[in-house]
């Protein structure tokens, strides 16, 4: 039995019943855990390197386990990974099978020598570094860590053998919401720790750290340390070193509030032995990895012998400060950090030396830590793109050059090598943007440099690393929209990379029959029929997820007086008279409720009304995909536990309005096959549908665009319609438009009371409840005149102008966002405002129940006006 799972069992044997990994919607505890890896191992033999698929997944650490139980060792491999490098890696490996050794796990990185080179590790070092860092870092039982890191590094190793080891949850997220949202994922997620590459954690204000964060982990690369003291002055900061080739850490420290100054290495973890010879840091001790997969020389000349012990030569150049600890100071070599991971430049130079035309070339970081790779190629005949096409066929993401620089020739020193820091004098980072050309790509490295606030980012850079969130992409998609560039906010979201948004076009839509299947991936065996609901005897008890949003309290006022309410929510209300307020997130497993709560509401609640969603127009159906279709897990299985449940969704009438090709009447029913659906906010609603097709007591109540109360005129804070009313207003203008465009109103009052009067139809089946008429843009345009906000009719181009010389609020970022698909023609169809026009909703079966919604008229529109110009 290897030493990983000989304490792992012992850890399943304290804690079997606790959540050793959380993902959206599921929770696999300690024991399961164990018996999934049990019959995982059945697979493999003693002494078997496996290919693992490397993603952030349950199924992949069951895995991982499953394989060090048969006693074999484990090779990562991203699905990602171009298909070139995978031959290249596997026909090394094919060598390294041949071999008898106690082997862990190969770790592939950046080779010198122009290929990957295959680090195999064994297994002594890596239990005594886990404790060494559980200890340090404070886990233990009822924290929750994070699975950040790529499982291609080795680093990821401590993500999940740290939690595993503590009897901590390991809590996985979707990796698109880890690129594009991380912050959400912390608080929501109610993460205690989280091991992330500097470059991502300095993007972090303190002092907006979520509370329920203790812990953050930095390393891979320094950290600017002001910024350190600032996020150690919050939560307890540590910094970690290590190379692949000594077990995943070989010191670590706890960063000091006040006293931390430069990157330092910290105190070696216990049987970690560091010489320095001529200013490189040696490591020797059970961390040294065994050496290198099919690289004899190169093995021997990285691990060596002194004082009779074996030592792993780091490359390192370090100092030692006055108090003994040393302190990084850079390389002795041309191996360099991007990002975070180690690349070696030779290796980007073999592949671009191939391509076709080309006689020179270097590859090497910017100076003075400008964080991106770089390419001098010569001569200038070769295109820009079959060089960028040579490095995506064959290397990973992370060593592909940021710019290129083509040149006639390359200065050579004396030796006849490249003269790197001549080419940086012509080239340097301080070259002003207009000097490195004015094509699209450098049009948007300014335009995410002024959105940010930043220094000119490289090409290279994703746009939420940068710091991007949800209202920086509007405020992008803004700026490109004024200077005539055809960006949506889903197009930033498809792929963060500036490069990429530069030659990117809209999202594909997904047809029903792509989503089902989604479906089934994602829930399983969650989807099972649900039995069907009795008659309710006495006072009904509904459970309200989303129940403090601005359609869950309008519900609530709506149910009759006699119910009793339980209200699900992931922060205190100010105020919820007649209500249980529950705090929990219902994509949590038991929707993130202790045993004895959730057994209450199974035995209580007769009807679960499932409001709670990420309303979002803007972002990808994988972005929204967890809080749409993954909270349908605990949903759906408190309906099937104990008493017989109704249930009550609450979806979009963009499921109908973002059909292609669009009817052009919508009926309350399903969807065929063959429809295509755009944008992923009618997509993951649409799954959450299709998700509980087969729950007898269900009813889908699609809403239309839900606007102020018809007597108050209070709408939600982000209210699709008046925050578009405030950017016109902002804006002072409308672009010109053939025809006419109509957009829905639906007052929140009817909505909530029409869901109401449904739910005690106990009729089943797909409801539409929409305004009884659709507002036409021109009355609206005359209705914001009487009220004093005059707008002005232009062309699109005049729209544009006065678009660049307004600031790009939120008001007028989600203005520009609306308009872009209808008037200025581009953007995504899915957040246009005026979805309403050229189809009409039926909603029959709704208006047969509760009447007709008030109309769009002159007072309405007085009465939402009025209201948004009250503090």
């Amino acid at each position: 039995m290897t030493p990983f799972i000989a304490a792992f069992r012992a850890v399943v044997r304290a804690h079997g019943e606790r959540v050793a990994i959380e993902s959206p919607g599921t929770a696999v505890t300690y024991a399961e855990l164990w018996r999934a890896a049990e019959e995982s191992a059945r697979a493999h033999r003693a002494g078997e390197l496996v290919e693992l698929r490397a993603t952030r997944s349950a199924a992949y650490v069951t895995a991982l386990l499953g394989v060090w139980m048969a006693d074999a060792a484990f090779v990562p491999m991203d699905p990602e990974t171009p298909a070139a490098r995978v031959a290249l890696v596997r026909t090394q490996l094919d060598r390294a099978r041949a071999l008898r050794e106690e082997l862990a796990y190969v770790i592939f990185t950046s080779g010198s020598t122009g290929r990957p080179k295959g680090v195999r590790v064994g297994h002594a070092g890596l239990v005594p570094v886990l404790r060494a860092q559980i200890e340090l870092f404070g886990l233990g039982p009822g924290k929750r860590s994070l699975f950040f890191l790529s499982p291609c590094f080795d680093a990821s190793l401590s993500d999940v053998g740290t939690a595993l080891l503590s009897g901590a949850t390991l809590v996985i997220d979707d990796a698109h919401r880890l690129r594009t949202s991380l912050r959400e994922v912390l608080a929501d997620r109610r993460i205690t720790h989280a091991d992330l590459p500097p470059a991502r954690a300095a993007l972090f204000d303190p002092a907006e750290l979520p509370a329920s964060l203790e812990t953050l982990i930095l390393g891979g690369e320094a950290c600017d340390p002001a910024r350190v003291r600032g996020l150690a002055a919050r939560v307890r900061v540590v910094n970690v070193y290590g190379p692949t080739e000594a077990t995943i850490c070989t010191s670590m420290v706890r960063c000091d509030p006040v006293t931390w100054d430069a990157p330092s290495l910290g105190h070696p973890v216990p049987g970690v032995r560091y010489l320095v010879e001529d200013g490189e840091l040696l490591i020797g001790g059970p961390c040294v990895a065994l050496g290198y997969v099919d690289e004899p020389e190169l093995t021997a000349a990285r691990f060596v012998v002194r004082q009779g012990e074996r030592y792993f030569r780091t490359g390192d150049r370090v100092e030692a400060r006055a108090d003994g600890e040393l302190v990084f100071e850079g390389r002795v070599d041309r191996q360099c950090k991007i990002h975070g991971a180690l690349v070696a430049p030779e290796e980007v130079e073999r592949c671009l030396a191939a391509v076709p035309g080309v006689s020179r070339v270097h590859v090497g970081p910017e100076p003075e830590g400008g964080g991106r790779l770089c390419a001098f190629v010569a001569p200038t005949n070769v295109s820009e793109e079959a060089l960028r096409a040579a490095v995506t066929a064959a290397l990973p993401k992370h060593m592909h050059p940021a710019r290129f620089y083509l040149r006639e020739t390359l200065p050579q020193t004396t030796s006849g090598k490249v003269d790197a820091a001549a080419l940086w004098r012509e080239h340097g980072p301080e070259t002003p943007p207009e000097a490195r050309g004015s094509d699209r790509v450098a049009q948007l490295q300014a335009m995410v440099a002024r959105v940010l606030g930043i220094g000119l980012p490289p090409a290279s850079a994703d746009f939420f690393a940068l710091g991007g969130d949800s209202l920086s992409v509007l405020e992008l998609a803004a700026a490109a929209e004024a200077e005539g560039i055809a960006l949506s906010a889903a197009q930033v979201y498809a792929d963060g990379t500036i490069a990429a948004m530069a030659v990117a076009s809209e999202p594909a839509p997904m047809t029903v029959a792509q989503l089902r299947a989604d479906v089934v991936q994602w829930l399983g065996t969650a989807r099972g029929a649900v039995r069907e609901a009795s008659d309710v005897r006495g006072s009904p008890t509904v459970l309200v997820t989303g129940a403090f949003g601005f359609l869950g309290t309008a519900l609530r006022a709506a149910l009759a007086p006699e119910t009793r309410v339980f209200g699900l929510g992931r922060r205190a209300p100010d105020s919820a008279r007649g209500t249980r307020v529950l705090l929990g997130d219902v994509t949590a497993p038991r929707m993130g409720l202790d045993a004895r709560t959730w057994a209450e509401l199974a035995d209580t609640v007769d009807s679960v009304f499932h409001l709670a969603a990420d309303v979002n127009l803007v972002k990808p159906y994988a972005e929204l995909r967890a809080a749409h279709l993954g909270s349908l897990g605990p949903v759906l299985e408190l309906v099937r536990t104990g008493k017989p449940k109704r249930l009550h969704l609450a979806s979009t009438l963009s499921v109908a309005a973002c059909q292609s090709p669009l009817p052009a009447v919508a009926y309350e029913r399903g969807l065929d096959d063959h429809v295509e659906l755009h944008g992923g906010y009618a997509q993951s609603k649409w799954a959450a549908e299709d998700a509980i097709r087969d729950v007898q007591d269900a009813q889908i109540v699609r809403f239309g665009l839900l606007t102020g109360h018809s007597q108050t005129g209070r709408a939600a804070p982000h209210c699709h319609l008046m925050t578009c009313i405030r950017g016109l207003r902002e804006l002072g203008c409308i672009p010109e438009l053939a025809g006419e465009a109509f957009v829905d109103v639906t007052p929140i009052d009817h909505a909530a009371t029409t869901m109401a009067r449904i739910a005690e139809s106990h009729e089943t089946g797909v409801f539409h409840v929409c305004g009884a008429a659709p507002l036409a843009l021109s009355s609206l345009v005359a209705a914001l005149h009487d009220h004093g906000i005059h707008l002005r009719t232009v062309s699109a181009e005049a729209f544009r102008a006065r678009a660049r010389e307004v600031p790009k609020t939120r008001a007028v970022a989600t203005t520009l966002a609306s308009l872009q698909h209808r008037f200025l023609g581009g953007g995504s169809r899915a957040s246009d405002l005026f979805l309403a026009t050229g189809i009409a909703f039926d909603a029959a079966r709704a208006v047969a129940l509760t009447g007709p919604a008030p109309l769009p008229t002159p007072a309405l529109l007085r009465t939402y006006l009025e209201a948004m110009d009250r503090p």
